[in-house]
């Protein structure tokens, strides 16, 4: 569910953005925004990767045991469980504020055709 509702996430807000730079600029320019999201993904990723490293590292895990301590496994519930859910209220609180203060902007009216497609 965390991951879903993070790429979700960026495809609206990114459609969003590029949209209103079109109204602002008249022109598209998706590929710049593409190219961003791409390396935000990626650092995202490595992120990801880092807590992983780290909860392993901290929980005591130990790939050579065939049976795990119980502080790895209470490790492994809260990377599972605990760490997605923080990230999803953090995204959740995010996304609030981005609306939040969208509402407050004034429109951008700007002719359609003005808009090179």
């Amino acid at each position: 569910m965390p991951v879903s509702g993070f790429m979700v996430l960026l495809t609206i807000l990114l459609a969003d953005v590029i949209d209103r730079d079109a109204a602002l600029t008249g022109r598209r320019r998706e590929g710049m925004y593409l190219g961003m999201n791409g390396f935000i993904v990626r650092l995202g990723m490595s992120l990801q990767y880092v807590v992983m490293a780290v909860f392993f590292d901290v929980s005591g895990y130990n790939a050579n045991l065939e049976v795990q301590s119980p502080q790895t496994v209470i490790g492994f519930r809260v990377l599972l469980g605990v760490v997605p859910l923080l990230f999803l209220v953090a995204a959740g609180i995010l996304i609030y504020q981005y609306m939040k203060r969208l509402n407050h902007q004034p429109t951008m009216a700007m002719p359609a055709d003005n808009i090179v497609k």
